[in-house]
């Protein structure tokens, strides 16, 4: 869960909020904003899950996502919003966390309010109340 907002100055054109990965970009789970907020999800360059890019979040407009992760069960909530879902997938090995960029790139200019992880498996609707701003 990412809690945060990003600045009106904010450069890159998809900023990451906080993201686990491999070390490279072959295996990631990624949020990011831009044109609209969204998690992504590779294993092995290929694509898993992409949820989101609908909403894009004003500047300097507190604003929360939630994301859930398992073999064949991926979803995302924004605002507390509906959640969107992907039922077909593999999750990656990783083996660090990185905040405020994506492998030394797309860094994030904004305020982090609060990033939570949780070892079990949220419902949906826990997932729309752990993303309420």
């Amino acid at each position: 869960m990412f809690k945060g907002s990003k600045s009106a100055l904010q450069t890159a054109a998809t900023p990451s909020y906080i993201g686990v990965d491999d070390g490279g970009s072959t295996n990631r789970i990624i949020l990011f904003g831009g044109s609209a907020e969204s998690v992504i999800v590779t294993t092995s360059s290929t694509i898993q899950a992409n949820l989101g890019g609908v909403t894009q979040v004003a500047a300097n407009t507190p604003f929360g996502m939630s994301v859930r992760y398992k073999v064949n069960d991926f979803a995302l909530s924004l605002n507390g919003g509906t959640v969107s879902s992907d039922v077909s997938g593999t999750v990656p090995a990783v083996t660090q966390m990185l905040m405020g960029n994506r492998v030394s790139s797309n860094f994030m200019g904004g305020w982090i309010q609060s990033i939570q992880y949780y070892n079990t498996i949220k419902t949906n609707a826990q997932l729309q109340a752990l993303s309420t701003p």
